[in-house]
Parts: structure tokens; C-alpha cells; sequence
């Protein structure tokens, strides 16, 4: 937890010089001119007391820390998804089976179909979808959206799908082929558009939906890649600007691997490279490549909901977070590769699983807030994590087959004792001066309250009329 205290010399300067006396006071009588000034400036000083009191307790940097709900063993989970809310896990394994959880861990129900599994979740919960990956040299798969009960709504011939993407307003939903096929669904299965590169005819690498359904980003496995952005509403296709050129080095050849998309659109970053080579691309949406960045191997990449921070996992066991311009805002040392990472678009926290069952959660400026080691014999290495949308809930997929299922819980705001002491005696009477003197004299008589020994306020140089307590935080 961090304390953020202002350093501004102008601050410190006016408590000091309004706030000098180190003891405890009582209070007389006041009575004439001065009087009145000297209880009006009693009032102000306590007020301004006060706020600077609620300065230094909003200046906590609070967080929040995750509680570990309950675990499911599930071999080979290859599929998983969070409902927005948090309320639903869907998990899904290479061997065809598929479950749905509650909050509390309870199984709402199961199902099984053919093949490996890849699944989402609709509407907090109210529908499921499930693409099942069948056969991949025929192109065989299908996808099928269930209801909350588990009753199979529709299903879709889809074939092998490499990868897919929903909108929660829109119903809409993407799914990429092998053979270069990009096409939209709605919310009833039925294909309203497809988008596809011929005579090229290459697997889809991924593609990304922006969260308000308006456009969406995809790249093939092709040499020298790049990115095809699609406006939805006319249909319209424009290609981004290749990075590498055929008279370059090995780089060309270099996949892009992974996509995100802004929340509307306006910004799409790219994860490329191979072995342990990595390569940042971050785009405007007329397909200006902003700022380019070669780093160690990117094992995953988030993107804020306005395009104003891309958080990479890095294989070098670093979390690191650039700006909309490229700059470098903070890097967190991890200790081993970092395997996923997830941000909550609607909660600002981040949260990343490493090879060694490291799970790390951080807030958008990139401080520390909770950090947990699984305990899985012989090692947990994390090889996903999934926020719910409104950064209640995480799920954690370990070593392929355990389920976690964390909720999150606010620090708790640390307590502020505030105490009013006694002040000043003051007694005022009259005596009329010389010449240009001061027409009376004021007399300040100190009673301390008790006999207790001093203590030092914050700095040294808050006084004990007013005294506030911090937590110890050691």
C-alpha cells in the first residue's frame, strides 16, 4: 500500500506556520476586537485542520486483494470464460466436456461434445456459446449457444474455428476459419456477412471485436502479416500497413500472433515474433502504425477500453505497460515468464499468472496489490486467467486441469481517530498606550490538559491540539 503525500513547498510551508504549538490548551473567555479575531481564527484553524486530515486519508493508495472462493479439478480445460457479473464459469476440455458454475462452485450443469473446446458467455450468464474444434485437416467443427438451463438453442456448421470474438449489445459474434474465413453471426445463429483474403487462403491468426460491436481486427498466417480492419455497419475491409518489407532480415516471416482491439475501435495492438523475439505494433484505425517496439517474447497482450494503455506479459518474466505514445509507464518483475494476463475494463485492475503459479494483481498504475503462490505439488504454472468484465471475480486455469475461483475484496479504509483538545486561555483588557502603541494587550495564559509526556506530530511539527492516528503498516 502506498501513501501519497503532497511534496508542494508551499504546502508544508502553511502548516508550519499556521501549526506550531507542540501542547494541549484550554480556553477562557475572549472578549473585545482582538478577541473576536482570535476565536474566527480558532474556527478557521480547526476547518482547515479537518481538511488537512481527509488530505492525508484520501491520499492512501487503497487497493484490493482477492479471496479464493473455491477450486474444481478439470483435466485438460482447453476453453474458459467468465460472465460479466461473475456469477457464471464455463470451462471446456480438449476431451469435449463442459461445465458451468455458479459463484459458490456449484455445478449448474454439463454437457459433452465432439473435440476440443473453446466457449463464451452471453448476457451474464442467460446463454453460452460453445465451439467445439473437431477435426482440423477437414475443417470440421460446429458451434452451438445453449441457454442458462443448458438447452441447446441453435447450432452452426462452422467448421475448425481458429478463433472467436462476441459483442454483449450487439449479439454479434465472429469466427475465423483455416481457410482465411472471417464471418459474423447474430444473435441467432444465422450468418448475416462473411470476409475472406482470395486467392489467399491462409489460417486466421486471431481476430478481435471491439466492445460496442463496430468493427473488428483480424491477421492471417502469412508472411509478412498484417492487419485487416473491418467497419461492420458498411462491411468495408482496409488493409494497415505491412511492418517489414521482403528485403528485410528473418522478421517478415514473423506471425502475428495475437490482436487487441480498443473498446471503440479508435486503437489495435499486435503481438508478433517467434521463439523468443517479440514485436509490439500499436495502430490508429486509419492504419497508421503510432509506434513499434521489439522486445522479449510476448506470451499475451491487453488493451485498455480507450486505447490509453497495452499491458504486455512478457517472457521475460516482466508485466510492462505503455502509453498511447509508446512510452514505457511501468514495468512489474514477475520472477518467471508470464504466461496471462487479464484486465478488468470495468474494475481498472490487471491481474497475471506466471510459469511457477505466481498470480499477481495490479491496478492500471501498476502498483502491487495482492500476490498469491497456487499451492499445486510439484508446480502450478498458470496458464490462464479471465476477469469478469466488472473485476469481481477471477477464474485461474493451472497446470491445464485446476479451476480457481477468486472474488475480489477492497482493502479495507484504514481508521482516522480525530480528537478536539482544549485551546488557548486568552483573557483581553483594556490598556491605552502612547503615542502610536496598541491601544490594549492581550494576555495568553497555557493550561496543558494533562501531564503526559510530549509526543511529535507527523514531520515533527504537527501540533497535539489535534491529533490523528494512521495505521502502523509494518
Amino acid at each position: 500500500m502506498k501513501i501519497r503525500i503532497s511534496t508542494e513547498p508551499k504546502f508544508f510551508s502553511l502548516l508550519q506556520n499556521l501549526l506550531k504549538s507542540r501542547k494541549n490548551y484550554k480556553t477562557k473567555n475572549i472578549s473585545g476586537f482582538p478577541g473576536n479575531i482570535f476565536r474566527m481564527t480558532c474556527r478557521w484553524g480547526k476547518l482547515l485542520l479537518i481538511l488537512v486530515l481527509l488530505f492525508f486519508c484520501t491520499g492512501v493508495a487503497h487497493g484490493s486483494t482477492l479471496v479464493q472462493q473455491w477450486e474444481e479439478t478439470l483435466p485438460g480445460i482447453s476453453g474458459l470464460a467468465l460472465a460479466e457479473d461473475g456469477s457464471r464459469v464455463i470451462a471446456g476440455t480438449n476431451t469435449g466436456h463442459v461445465c458451468v458454475y455458479d459463484a459458490n462452485g456449484t455445478l449448474s450443469w454439463e454437457t459433452r461434445v465432439p473435440g476440443t473446446v473453446q466457449a463464451g458467455i452471453l448476457h451474464n450468464g442467460s446463454a453460452y456459446l460453445v465451439a467445439s474444434q473437431e477435426d482440423h485437416e477437414k475443417n470440421k467443427g460446429t458451434l452451438r449457444l445453449y441457454d442458462g438451463d443448458g438447452k441447446q438453442e441453435w447450432f452452426w456448421n462452422s467448421g475448425w474455428i481458429m478463433a472467436m470474438d462476441f459483442c454483449q449489445g450487439t449479439d454479434r459474434i465472429v469466427t475465423a476459419d483455416p481457410l482465411g474465413n472471417v464471418i459474423m453471426l447474430d444473435g441467432g445463429g444465422v450468418e448475416v456477412r462473411r470476409w475472406n483474403d482470395l486467392p489467399k487462403m491462409y489460417c486466421v491468426a486471431d481476430v478481435t471485436l471491439s466492445s460496442d460491436g463496430k468493427y473488428f481486427a483480424y491477421a492471417l498466417e502469412e508472411p509478412n502479416p498484417q492487419v485487416k480492419f473491418v467497419t461492420v455497419s458498411s462491411g468495408s475491409k482496409s488493409s494497415f500497413k505491412k511492418y517489414f518489407t521482403y528485403t528485410d532480415n528473418y522478421g517478415y516471416l514473423e506471425p502475428i500472433r495475437q490482436i487487441e482491439i480498443s473498446g471503440d475501435g479508435a486503437y489495435t495492438a499486435t503481438a508478433g515474433g517467434e521463439g523468443s523475439h517479440g514485436l509490439l505494433n500499436f495502430y490508429a484505425r486509419n492504419g497508421t502504425c503510432l509506434w513499434s517496439k521489439d522486445i522479449s517474447r510476448i506470451n499475451d497482450l491487453e488493451i485498455d477500453s480507450t486505447g490509453g494503455c497495452v499491458f504486455v506479459a512478457g517472457g521475460d518474466g516482466n508485466i510492462s505497460c505503455y502509453n498511447r505514445s509508446g512510452s514505457l509507464e511501468w514495468v512489474y518483475p514477475s520472477g518467471a515468464p508470464v504466461e496471462s494476463l487479464s484486465y478488468a475494463r470495468g474494475g481498472g485492475l490487471l491481474a497475471a499468472g506466471n510459469d511457477i503459479g505466481d498470480l499477481s494483481l495490479l491496478n492500471r498504475s501498476g502498483d502491487l496489490l495482492w500476490e498469491h503462490t497456487l499451492d499445486i505439488f510439484p508446480i502450478g504454472s498458470i496458464n490462464r486467467v479471465e476477469f469478469s468484465r466488472d473485476g469481481s471475480a477471477l477464474a485461474v486455469v493451472a497446470n491445464d486441469r485446476e479451476l480457481d475461483y477468486f472474488v475480489t475484496v477492497p482493502d479495507p479504509v484504514p481508521p482516522v481517530i480525530v480528537e478536539e483538545t482544549a485551546a488557548p486561555t486568552v483573557t483581553v483588557t483594556d490598556d491605552p498606550g502612547k503615542g502610536n502603541e496598541t491601544p490594549f494587550t492581550v494576555a495568553v495564559t497555557s493550561t496543558p490538559v494533562s501531564e503526559e509526556p510530549e509526543e511529535l506530530g507527523l514531520f515533527g511539527f504537527l501540533p497535539l491540539s489535534w491529533r490523528f492516528t494512521l495505521p502502523k503498516l509494518w
